[in-house]
């Protein structure tokens, strides 16, 4: 059985939490709009890096591949929403 939203969400608070400065800030500049090419131009690095990294992140958030979510969506509404508690 597939997480409900409310799971998924609760999930990736708690990862959030964990993750490096460095990811947070890619996080935070996805949450924002920004593109993978502008986020690799503001932390200069390669736009590839910003989409491994994005991968890396998603992994360690523990979300799975799923047709019925976009998750760089979820983790940037998970972090706007709960951007004071982080």
């Amino acid at each position: 059985m597939d997480p409900s939203l409310e799971e998924l969400e609760a999930l990736i608070l708690m990862g959030l939490k964990e993750l490096s400065p460095r990811k947070r800030e890619m996080v935070d500049l996805v949450s924002k709009g920004h593109t993978s090419k502008v986020i690799a131009e503001i932390m200069r690095i390669q736009t590839a890096s910003v989409e491994s990294t994005f991968t890396q992140i998603l992994c360690e958030l523990g979300l799975p591949p799923s047709p019925d979510w976009n998750n760089r969506v979820l983790v940037a509404r998970v972090w706007i929403l709960n951007s004071g508690l982080i």
